[in-house]
C-alpha cells in the first residue's frame, strides 16, 4: 500500500512551496520504515495518515463544514486512515458514518495535502478529497462528534474554519 500511497501523493498538482515541501516530506516519511497508520487514539504513532473530504453542492458554489467538538472549529469532515486502507475507502466510510451520505468523488485523486500538528506530539498528514452532494438532500451528521453541519458559500467561510480551506478551494477550481 505504501507505493500506492506514494503515487497518490505524487499525483497532487501544485506550485505552492509549502505544499511542495509537505509532499516531499510525506513521500520520504512513507518511504521510511516508520508506522504511518494510527493504531491507537489519539496519537499512536504520533504522525499518521488522515483524510478530509469537502462536500460541494452540484452548483459548485457551496461547501459543507462540520463544527467539530474537539477541534472547536468549522472543518471539513474526515477521518483517520485504517491500517493498509486505501484513502478512498476511508473517505467513503467516513462520509457514511459522519454525514450519512454516499461518496461521489469529484476526482479519485487527492486535491491537496498538508501536515498539521493537531495536539501535543500529534501530527495528521491530511489527504484532501472533494465530494459532490445535492444540498437539498437530507444529511444526518454524527452529533457525538459535531455540534452542527452547515452549507457555506465559497466566499463566505466562517472565521474559525480550517486555515487551509481557501487554498483547497483555489485548487478545486481546476476541476470545474
Amino acid at each position: 500500500m505504501r507505493n500506492e500511497l506514494k503515487e497518490m501523493i505524487l499525483s497532487i498538482e501544485d506550485n505552492n512551496p509549502k505544499e511542495i515541501d509537505d509532499i516531499n516530506d510525506v513521500v520520504k516519511w512513507i518511504d521510511s520504515d516508520v508506522k504511518i497508520y494510527r493504531e491507537a487514539k489519539p496519537n499512536t504513532p504520533n504522525k499518521h495518515l488522515s483524510t478530509f473530504f469537502v462536500v460541494i453542492n452540484k452548483d459548485k458554489n457551496k461547501i459543507v463544514l462540520v463544527h467539530h467538538k474537539l477541534a472547536k472549529a468549522w472543518v471539513p469532515a474526515g477521518g483517520h486512515v485504517e491500517i493498509d486502507e486505501d484513502p478512498l475507502v476511508t473517505v467513503s466510510r467516513e462520509a457514511k458514518e459522519e454525514l450519512g451520505i454516499e461518496a461521489e468523488f469529484v476526482t479519485e485523486k487527492p486535491i491537496f495535502l498538508n501536515s498539521k500538528e493537531v495536539g501535543e506530539n500529534h501530527i495528521d498528514v491530511n489527504l484532501w478529497f472533494a465530494l459532490i452532494y445535492d444540498e437539498n438532500k437530507y444529511m444526518k451528521y454524527d452529533d457525538l462528534e459535531f455540534h452542527d453541519v452547515r452549507w457555506f458559500d465559497f466566499d463566505n467561510l466562517p472565521e474559525n474554519s480550517e486555515i487551509n480551506l481557501p487554498r483547497f478551494l483555489e485548487k478545486l477550481g481546476k476541476y470545474f
